[in-house]
């Protein structure tokens, strides 16, 4: 199987979901579009999506648990998620009240367990460097260091299979 690189999407539809309507949403058209949704409790099929992008979302969700398990189902059998957050030392947290971090008390501050709770969520997870996609343009694109890309899966074997195919 070829599986999508994550920095080519091509002419692929998307669909964008917020708990509220966005200003950004009416600039969408055809066939790209937006669904005011929450994502804990998604109303799509189950497997229908071949590609998610959740890029630091899931750090302003209340029940990031629901959020990851709800991914999993609509994510295809051969389908990837990107779900980058911004992992520190420790565990995962909320920020705010009583953990010197700041924030509302909403937020979760993800720590190095952040993995575990993606695949306690039954997903599959393989971290690779940023810099494997941007041919080691690191610098070029202005980042300090080789952050990780965070791809998630339904399934070990599609997993193993892109691992392959990237040669890692």
């Amino acid at each position: 199987a070829h599986f999508p690189s994550p920095y080519f999407i091509g002419e692929a539809r998307y669909t964008a979901i917020a708990p509220i309507r966005l200003p950004e949403a009416d600039q969408l058209r055809g066939p790209h579009r937006f669904l005011e949704m929450d994502i804990t409790r998604l109303s799509f099929s189950d497997a229908s999506f071949d590609v998610i992008i959740g890029n630091h979302v899931l750090p302003y969700v209340r029940s990031d648990f629901l959020a990851m398990s709800e991914l999993h189902r609509c994510l295809k059998s051969e389908g990837l998620a990107f779900l980058n957050v911004m992992v520190g030392p420790g565990k995962s947290r909320r920020a705010g009240e009583g953990t010197g971090l700041p924030g509302t008390g909403k937020e979760w501050r993800y720590g190095e367990d952040y993995f575990e709770r993606l695949e306690a969520a039954g997903l599959f997870v393989l971290k690779i460097p940023l810099g494997i996609f941007l041919s080691g343009r690191i610098e070029m694109a202005g980042l300090p260091e080789d952050p990780l890309q965070i791809l998630c899966f339904k399934f070990r074997e599609t997993m193993e299979r892109y691992r392959e195919e990237l040669h890692l």
